[in-house]
């Protein structure tokens, strides 16, 4: 712990880059709420249009099923992001690593940790299985609707920069 206290810098929930990133990562969530019930619904098999493009572009089978999966790797780095990421406490930055690793095993490591149950199915265990494959691979993908609670910290983070017009001096460290 102390090794990485040196050597990683605490990232400002009220900085320009930060914002950016958790835009970024509400719009992959955005995307996931609506992409994964139709693939559920209409039983769309994303491993067949992964084929057809790959055939179509002459491109590599495996370059495009990372950049599939790319949105998934976003949000798992997101998560090792957010023990590096300061956050907001009744107005007051945290910035003292402890605390900040504190918070979020506290309140919200678990579901993230659900919320990727799913890719690590699919990178693992897929060749395992048969045609129910899919289907039972979109019902675990439900589980990204953990991530909800990643949108509210979000936009929580938004409004406590907006109230202190991004220039917050309080800090807790």
């Amino acid at each position: 712990l102390v090794y990485i206290d040196k050597k990683t810098p605490i990232i400002l929930p009220n900085e320009k880059k930060k914002l950016i990133w958790d835009i970024l990562i509400i719009l992959i969530i955005i995307f996931y709420f609506f992409m994964i019930p139709l693939q559920i619904s209409f039983n769309l098999d994303s491993t067949e249009y992964i084929k057809e493009l790959s055939n179509k572009w002459g491109m590599s089978m495996k370059l495009l099923v990372y950049c599939y999966d790319l949105p998934e790797y976003f949000l798992i780095m997101d998560t090792l992001l957010k023990f590096t990421s300061g956050f907001y406490h009744e107005g007051v930055i945290v910035l003292n690593r402890k605390k900040i690793i504190h918070h979020y095993l506290k309140g919200g490591i678990y579901l993230d940790l659900l919320a990727y149950f799913p890719l690590i199915f699919h990178t693992f265990f897929e060749p395992m299985f048969d045609e129910s494959y899919h289907f039972t691979l979109g019902c675990l993908r439900l589980l990204v609707f953990f991530k909800i609670k990643r949108v509210y910290i979000a936009l929580t983070a938004f409004e406590e920069v907006i109230i202190t017009d991004g220039r917050s001096n309080y800090a807790l460290s």
